[in-house]
């Protein structure tokens, strides 16, 4: 999720427009309330981090339900360009995507400036820093992808990116379900030149994959060899994805995750 050609010749950056509106169009409740929350005490942690779970669950949704739909119309396609897909998804789900997630990042951020401060962290205390780093580099990253790579680069999204990530790492590579050590994985595979290293990629999502074997791990990890052209290990992490059970946080994209895992085997096959 890393890269469309939308601002891609003219570097140019998308400006967000007002959160109430697309969390209004998408009329997710959930997400209302918690925005509404964070707004009202934008120094309460919990509430900070809470809006920015529930952004990310929500963009999530968007993005991966726009990929499937753009996988499904593709005509025959091969596994390149069912890889590719994301590189040229609407213009309406970058804005959106914009949007959530710069109000996303914002309260990830606030989150970890508060839990910064705080003295004398307790388990559940040092657990949300975790969360609270790892969500800002989720919405962080939806950013880049929404805004290419150029842009991206240029307003300096890959370094915040990555000093999150690391920042995850370095707390609790494994904090739920190995999530930090799949996004950087992830990032690192698709991120371009400096910044990509799918050989750094390939140990890291090894790594989520055999201690967390979800649909999410073998999908990405299975992207990944195909592209180093081990296609016939790329064949057995997309079959794994079918049999996977999910983890509690992308319980909700499993399904969508099978059907491409699904549609990359139809296309090896052909």
């Amino acid at each position: 999720m890393y890269a469309l050609t939308g601002c891609l010749l003219t570097a140019c950056a998308l400006t967000p427009g007002p959160i109430a509106g697309a969390l209004s169009e998408s009329r997710d409740q959930r997400s209302i309330a918690a925005v509404e929350a964070f707004r009202s005490d934008p120094d309460n942690a919990v509430l900070a981090l809470d809006a920015a779970r529930s952004l990310f669950v929500l963009v999530d949704g968007i993005v991966q339900q726009a990929l499937l739909d753009e996988l499904r119309a593709l005509p025959s396609p091969d596994v390149d360009e069912l890889l590719a897909a994301d590189r040229v998804l609407p213009a309406q789900v970058r804005d959106r995507v914009v949007t959530l997630a710069t109000t996303g990042a914002e309260a990830a951020q606030a989150a970890v400036t508060v839990l910064a401060d705080a003295p004398g962290l307790g388990a559940d205390q040092a657990a949300a820093c975790v969360d609270a780093q790892l969500h800002l580099a989720l919405h962080l990253s939806f950013l880049a992808w929404a805004n290419g790579p150029v842009a991206s680069l240029m307003s300096g999204h890959a370094g915040r990116i990555s000093k999150a990530m690391d920042a995850a790492i370095a707390l609790d590579p494994e904090f739920d379900h190995c999530a930090p050590l799949r996004l950087k994985g992830r990032f690192l595979a698709r991120a371009p030149w400096p910044v990509g290293d799918q050989l750094a990629a390939r140990k890291l999502l090894t790594r989520a994959a055999q201690s967390a074997p979800t649909p999410i791990h073998h999908l990405f990890l299975g992207d990944l060899l195909y592209e180093l052209s081990e296609r016939d290990i790329a064949v057995q992490q997309w079959q794994s994805v079918l049999a996977a059970e999910p983890d509690s946080a992308t319980a909700a994209v499993a399904a969508l995750h099978r059907e491409m895992a699904r549609l990359r085997l139809l296309a090896a096959d052909g």
